[in-house]
Order: C-alpha cells, then sequence, then structure tokens
C-alpha cells in the first residue's frame, strides 16, 4: 500500500479539477459573491474526509475507490458547502457587540479567554479556516489538509489513519507537524468563529 499517498494526491487533484468545472469563479453573486475558491476548498476536503473513513471501514481498498462516485458526492458538498458558507456570512453581523458605555466596556464573551477554554465547536472552526487558508495560499497539499483535519477536528487516532493508508504512524505524526508549523501564524491572526 505504498501508493496510497500518491492515490490521495491524485484523487485531490481530480476532485479539483471536477470543483473548477463545477463552481467557476465569478459565477456566485450576493454574500457568497467572490467565494467560490473558499467553497470549492471546503467542499474538496469534505469529500476527502469521506473518502478516508470509507476507506477505513472497507477492508478491500480498491473496491472502496471503484465504488466510489467523486463527483456525485462533490456535488453534494458543494451543496452543503455554499448553504454553509451563506448561513455563516449572513450571521457575520450579529457576532460583533461594540463594548459601549452601558455594558462598561467590559466584554463577557468567552472569546476573551483564553483559546483553550472555548468550546469545542469553535476550537474546530478556527482549525478548519486554518487548514482552509492553508491550502488556498499552497502552504500545505491537499491529501496533508485532509489527513490533518481527520485527526486533529475528527479525533481520529494517528494509529489508525496510519494503517488506512499503510504507511508508518511517523510518517503521519510528520505531515501532521508539518501542517501545525504552517497553521499556528494563521490561527493567530484569524478572528473567532460566530458562536452560534
Amino acid at each position: 500500500m505504498a501508493n496510497n499517498w500518491e492515490e490521495l494526491n491524485q484523487l485531490a487533484q481530480q476532485l479539483n479539477e471536477i470543483a473548477r468545472f463545477r463552481l467557476r469563479d465569478g459565477v456566485l453573486n450576493g454574500v457568497l459573491g467572490g467565494r467560490e475558491a473558499e467553497i470549492r476548498q471546503d467542499a474538496i476536503l469534505m469529500v476527502l474526509d469521506w473518502y478516508l473513513r470509507r476507506a477505513s471501514r472497507s477492508s478491500d481498498v480498491e473496491e472502496t475507490a471503484s465504488s466510489w462516485a467523486s463527483e456525485r458526492l462533490l456535488a453534494k458538498a458543494l451543496a452543503f458547502v455554499k448553504k454553509q458558507h451563506a448561513r455563516q456570512l449572513t450571521n457575520e453581523a450579529d457576532r460583533h457587540v461594540e463594548a459601549a458605555e452601558w455594558n462598561m466596556g467590559s466584554c463577557f464573551h468567552h472569546y476573551c479567554k483564553g483559546m483553550h477554554d472555548w468550546p469545542e465547536e469553535s476550537k474546530h472552526e478556527m482549525l478548519r479556516q486554518a487548514i482552509h487558508t492553508a491550502v488556498h495560499t499552497k502552504l500545505i497539499s491537499h491529501s496533508n489538509a485532509s489527513i490533518a483535519l481527520l485527526v486533529l477536528r475528527a479525533g481520529e487516532p494517528v494509529p489508525m489513519v496510519a494503517e488506512r493508508l499503510g504507511v508508518k504512524r511517523g510518517a503521519i505524526y510528520q505531515r501532521l507537524h508539518r501542517v501545525r508549523e504552517k497553521i499556528a501564524p494563521i490561527i493567530a491572526n484569524l478572528d473567532p468563529p460566530s458562536a452560534h
């Protein structure tokens, strides 16, 4: 199974081509206008995550790959991510609370605490945004991003991911280390996600 890294990269490239065909730049209007690249990126990462999870449940990787309909899943992921982004962007204006005289300039929001005290869903959203930005700016590859999302966000154990891909645990840890190095400065510059 030494070719699993290459297969994952090929799959990511194939998904990128399909996504660019299905959602071209400049076709969205309104709140989503100009966000086509972000939507494509999130949808690709979602499909790669689905693929890796399905491959982990199947003992025959070739059977999983042949029965897997990437174009159909990508279409569903694009629709889901468009709705998710639209919902997030319409609620974005509500998340900023100005510190005024009536509240004595104090903020009681949980983001005033350290990041380790934030709700888990907020940490996960920051991680997702940072990984998306890193992939979009070509700091990390699609395959590294999908592995990082699987381990860091979904909580998949490293030994399980390594076994699924047919590589040693050290290779996964090395990729995670690279991703963490690249996303640390990105996370430092991100605004906290809105609390739902």
